[in-house]
């Protein structure tokens, strides 16, 4: 397997759809979810901070792939959220297997984002088919 750094603007545009779907549903079950995880969304700031341990978990797993130590330093930047769910969800899910490597697996934050952000996307994505609103409730 080889591993690369997702780009800085890929995880900005990850950290900025998921605070938008947040703020749409602020009292949705997965709001306290990210609060339970540590990632206290009622705080300014956390976007920048959410994103930075992403990038830092990336390189993590580089580090323990390859054995280079990190020397690109993340910048947060505000972008606007990525209007397709379905681009978010795939950088996830490339986001995961980036960081892959090692015991970063075994992160809360990997684990969060594998078990909790990923599904929530998921659902998300396919609550907005029309099959799935035409659907039988029951």
């Amino acid at each position: 397997m080889s591993s690369f750094l997702v780009p800085m603007l890929t995880i900005n545009q990850m950290v900025a759809t998921i605070s938008s779907l947040l703020r749409s549903d602020p009292d949705h079950l997965t709001a306290q979810m990210f609060i339970a995880a540590g990632i206290d969304i009622r705080q300014s700031g956390w976007e920048k901070r959410l994103a930075k341990a992403m990038f830092a978990l990336n390189q993590e797993a580089l580090h323990q792939r390859y054995g280079d130590p990190a020397e690109e330093h993340f910048v947060y930047r505000r972008v606007p959220p990525v209007p397709n769910l379905y681009q978010t969800l795939k950088s996830v899910k490339c986001w995961l297997y980036q960081c892959s490597e090692g015991t970063v697996p075994e992160s809360e934050l990997y684990r969060f984002f594998k078990t909790v952000v990923r599904v929530w996307l998921l659902e998300t994505i396919v609550s907005r088919l029309p099959e799935y609103e035409e659907a039988e409730w029951g």
